[in-house]
């Protein structure tokens, strides 16, 4: 089993980007739909952010070589990131909650990928599944840790850490000069060092 470190050599050229992807996607949901969430439940919510994921890293990574969105037939309804390193990396991107566990439908597909059974490639090389996405800090939405977990069973992992980036302290996103009384408060990211889970 690789640790972090190794993973994170791996997905070095790429992490600051992924996180800033997810960030984005966030602050989507900030913007358009903060001021509906006492009307829409948690589950939507996830999945509106998670779309937002997939098609920020759609058109964040379109031009680059060897990294694309696999949402496939033969991924059953699964979108990935594939990263084609040795290891390949797969990236699934969930909401973690204050556990570090993710919510996850007991399928044959998600089953395999928790497991480390999934593989695109197998005629070339060991595959790597992983989970990344973001954790609220707060329950007004406002604050969110992005992160990526080895997968340890269908909802839990080995270890949970930051995704690196080139920023190692709290980064706040601008904010407008006024602000009306409805208008949403923009995302907080935070990047903690430090291991979490």
């Amino acid at each position: 089993m690789l640790h972090s470190e190794k993973i994170f050599e791996l997905i070095a050229p790429y992490s600051q980007r992924i996180r800033g992807c997810i960030t984005k996607a966030v602050q989507h949901y900030q913007v358009k739909l903060s001021e509906e969430s006492a009307i829409i439940d948690q589950r939507c919510i996830s999945s509106y952010i998670r779309c937002h994921i997939i098609a920020n890293l759609e058109e964040e990574f379109k031009n680059e070589p060897g990294v694309y969105i696999e949402k496939k037939q033969r991924m059953r309804g699964m979108v990935v990131l594939v990263i084609l390193k040795e290891p390949i990396i797969l990236l699934r991107f969930k909401k973690f909650n204050h556990k570090n566990e993710i919510a996850c439908a007991k399928t044959q597909q998600s089953l395999k990928f928790s497991y480390q059974q999934l593989t695109l490639f197998p005629e070339y090389c060991e595959t790597l599944n992983l989970n990344a996405g973001y954790k609220w800090l707060n329950d007004l939405h406002t604050q969110i840790d992005c992160l990526i977990g080895l997968p340890n069973g269908l909802r839990k992992h080995s270890w949970v850490e930051p995704i690196p980036g080139k920023n190692t302290d709290e980064i706040i996103s601008e904010t407008p000069t006024t602000k009306t009384k409805n208008e949403p408060k923009l995302i907080k990211e935070t990047i903690n060092n430090e291991k979490i889970g």
